[in-house]
């Protein structure tokens, strides 16, 4: 392995070839294809653009793997917007480089600004009929998922949250609305689904270093066998090798958790707490964890699960009206503050506190059906929440996809375009 610099003449002149090869094989491309991959594949259209071929030189390969990477960026922010944002960084390029005094990135910002107003402005408020139709093509007239889909919708609305989880009926789909509070949370092992239906949890402001600040913690844990959850800023090596060597070997359930860190992460203990009945272990109270009896960890009677990054936790009874009062003490704290970070970190704690899930159970399928189905269901929820957040434009697109092809686009080519040159890491010279 090594390194070579490519000078900036070279460094364009491969990227013009790069462009113009790609753009040779997207319109040779047959047109049933673009369809198809444009309403059923995975991902929407970023499938369509992963299947072009990669180019051939080491700038041709590095600027296919970065437009991949933006394609695939624009599609989680608006759907169908993977093959637009490729379109669009193919004739930036390509007018940068013909370009005698290329756009700067504060020109780029204005511009953007002024497609942002224009879109608003020819925007159209979508009707029930041009959902539907978003909805239909993606299916491909599939009146079954059409139905689960627009039933998900309605109940999530524009502010839930819709996941998909493989169920035990032979055929047919459920759709469920479950009522609790999700938080955002880093899991410590690799784990895409972790739902108990009974668990204790435990929150520790601070990091926990030693297994001998929570051994008498896993021993208790290892006679009861109650799942237990434990949420705080971080983990030693030790910590993590411990939990997760025990409970590969079925010794204790135990799935350990971190905060973010950020600000939201900060305020996330507390909130869970409120949701739990509980309070947090802090050092800052003159508390050790050493001393904390498993018995005064309080223990979540509804369920408790996790789905990637997201924990949601059933509220209870006992717990109700605190978790009420939370968000009232919020919306007063929030009334008070003009600041858009503040106002912000705010809006997103009472979210957390009054989010609702809507489940998919799906029906057992073969993998490669299943797939198709997930794909399928991703791409019309994903579509149905940008054209409801909004609107579309007069030809159809989604307004949020239009800006977000452009916009990131431009952002990530920009830097790159305006180098005087690139290192580049391989295995033979050129």
């Amino acid at each position: 392995m090594f390194t070579t610099f490519i000078s900036k003449n070279k460094f364009h002149e491969d990227l013009k070839t790069t462009v113009d090869e790609l753009e040779k094989r997207i319109e040779s491309t047959d047109k049933a294809l673009i369809g198809s991959s444009l309403s059923v594949l995975g991902k929407d259209s970023y499938h369509f653009v992963s299947w072009l071929p990669q180019p051939e030189t080491k700038v041709g390969k590095m600027l296919f793997a970065m437009l991949l990477n933006i394609a695939y960026k624009v599609e989680m922010v608006g759907a169908g917007g993977g093959f637009l944002s490729f379109l669009f960084a193919i004739q930036f390029i390509k007018r940068w480089l013909k370009s005698e005094r290329p756009i700067t990135e504060q020109e780029f910002e204005d511009e953007c600004k002024e497609l942002a107003r224009n879109l608003q402005q020819h925007s159209t408020i979508p009707t029930e009929q041009t959902v539907m139709d978003q909805i239909s093509r993606v299916c491909e007239q599939d009146a079954d998922l059409m139905t689960v889909i627009q039933q998900a919708a309605l109940l999530a609305g524009s502010e839930g949250n819709i996941i998909m989880k493989n169920g035990s009926q032979k055929t047919g789909y459920i759709v469920e609305l479950k009522q609790g509070c999700q938080f955002n949370l880093v899991p410590c092992f690799h784990c895409l689904s972790w739902e108990r239906h009974r668990a204790k949890m435990l929150l520790v402001d601070g990091v926990i270093e030693k297994v001998s600040e929570i051994e008498h913690l896993l021993m208790k844990s290892m006679e009861t066998k109650l799942p237990v959850l434990i949420v705080t800023q971080g983990y030693s090596e030790e910590v993590l090798a411990t939990v997760k060597l025990n409970n590969d070997r079925g010794v204790f359930d135990i799935m350990l958790l971190k905060a973010l860190p950020d600000l939201e992460g900060l305020n996330v203990l507390n909130d869970i707490a409120c949701v739990v009945g509980t309070d947090v272990v802090s050092s800052l109270k003159g508390e050790l964890l050493v001393f904390k009896t498993y018995d005064s960890i309080p223990t979540v009677e509804n369920v408790v699960s996790l789905q990637q990054k997201t924990l949601t936790i059933g509220v209870g009874d006992r717990t109700r009206g605190a978790v009420a009062n939370q968000i009232k003490s919020l919306f007063e704290k929030r009334s008070q503050q003009s600041v858009d970070s503040v106002l912000k970190l705010a809006d997103n704690r009472i979210q957390s506190l009054l989010a609702q899930t809507v489940e998919i159970q799906l029906p057992n399928l073969s993998p490669g059906r299943l797939e198709t189905i997930r794909t399928k269901l991703d791409i019309s929820l994903r579509t149905v929440r940008t054209v409801l957040s909004h609107g579309t434009t007069k030809d159809g697109v989604p307004v949020l996809t239009a800006y977000a092809s452009v916009w990131l686009t431009g952002k990530t080519l920009i830097p790159v375009l305006k180098s005087e040159g690139c290192v580049v890491v391989g295995e033979s010279d050129f």
